[in-house]
């Protein structure tokens, strides 16, 4: 859920004979909606590279997942991350993460259109001032990667509107 992985450390730890042996049961996993894969969004879609960008894995259902890994860390924050990025696919998003200097989780593009038009960062914890911050400086570096005016911070509990310098995420 909400993980970063290469195909050589999954055949690693999975003890598969290749890469592609461990894309093509990733492929099936995706295709019975078990598990999705998001992108890194950077200018390699448009290179035709696409199986060389960076991805992160969501489930497809979260109580499947921690039936098969029950070690797995049970975390409300990778949850929360996947019931977004969840309903972000409900709504017909294309959707990548975005990881330059730093992290957004969520740069979106309508069905149909080449253009970032969202940038969304998920938090449970956004009280804490180094989760605060991390997370401010994530959007903004996306919003100014992207051009785009405003994103957005979803969290459990807090509402509240934040004007920051896009440049350095500062009030």
């Amino acid at each position: 859920m909400a993980s970063e992985y290469s195909s050589d450390t999954l055949k690693k730890v999975s003890g598969l004979e290749s890469e592609e042996l461990v894309d093509t049961y990733l492929d099936y996993l995706e295709d019975i909606f078990l598990l999705y894969r998001v992108p890194k969004h950077n200018n390699l879609q448009e290179s035709g590279k696409e199986k060389d960008i960076p991805r992160k894995i969501y489930s497809g259902d979260t109580g499947i997942f921690k039936a098969v890994y029950p070690g797995y860390p049970d975390s409300l924050g990778l949850r929360f991350e996947n019931l977004v990025f969840l309903e972000l696919l409900r709504r017909e998003k294309q959707v990548f993460y975005f990881r330059n200097k730093r992290e957004c989780d969520f740069v979106t593009k309508e069905k149909d259109s080449q253009n970032v038009s969202a940038a969304i960062q998920v938090s449970v914890c956004f009280g804490n001032p180094v989760v605060r911050e991390r997370e401010i400086l994530g959007l903004t570096e996306a919003l100014d990667e992207y051009g785009l005016e405003e994103g957005l911070i979803l969290t459990m509990d807090e509402e509240e509107i934040i004007i920051a310098d896009s440049k350095d995420g500062k009030k």
